[in-house]
């Protein structure tokens, strides 16, 4: 069960469940507890998340698990983005790579825990969108992901929430005509 904390400012969120993926094709069983988060400038200023501390992501398949921990950059440093992945063996023996980046835009591989020299990051933000804020600040990709594409279209039940039309008229900023129609 989920815990908050206020401190004024901040929000502590504390979520004590297990995370589970299971990859059938190859048997691998990967389960986490995600990391404490801080909702930060909660009464004025830009809010933000922050993710504080550690996790531990583990393969229950072979024992092997990586060590993920954000960076801290203190109480008036402002936000820290800084993560740092450190995998081992199923004995907690160091493996050579690892990650290391910032979790909001790039993360890049590390060998012996040192940069890759010439190395391009393995995952990075995408640009977002020109109309940034008709998509609720979402990057192309996950503002595609509401439309209806040609395979899809058809064979959608009619429960799919794509197919409510006061959803389209929210996405097109017909707030109102979205409220008559939901009414």
């Amino acid at each position: 069960m989920p815990s908050q904390k206020f401190w004024g400012k901040s929000a502590e969120l504390v979520t004590e469940g297990k995370v589970r993926v299971i990859l059938h094709p190859t048997g691998d069983r990967f389960v986490w507890t995600p990391a404490t988060s801080f909702l930060r400038n909660i009464i004025a200023g830009e809010k933000y998340v922050e993710p504080v501390g550690g996790m531990t992501v583990t393969n229950e398949a072979n024992g092997e698990h990586a060590i993920v921990t954000f960076k801290s950059k203190g109480m008036f440093s402002g936000r820290s983005e800084d993560v740092d992945v450190v995998t081992k063996d199923s004995f907690g023996d160091d493996l050579p790579l690892g990650l290391q980046g910032k979790w909001t835009s790039s993360l890049s591989i590390t060998e012996n825990g040192n940069p890759k020299s010439n190395e391009q990051p393995i995952w990075q933000v995408e640009e977002l969108p020109a109309d940034v804020n008709k998509h609720y600040g979402f990057t192309a990709f996950a503002a595609s992901l509401n439309e209806i594409t040609g395979i899809e279209k058809g064979k959608l039940p009619p429960t799919d929430s794509r197919l409510r039309p006061d959803q389209s008229l929210v996405e097109e900023y017909s707030f109102e005509e979205a409220e008559r129609v939901k009414g």
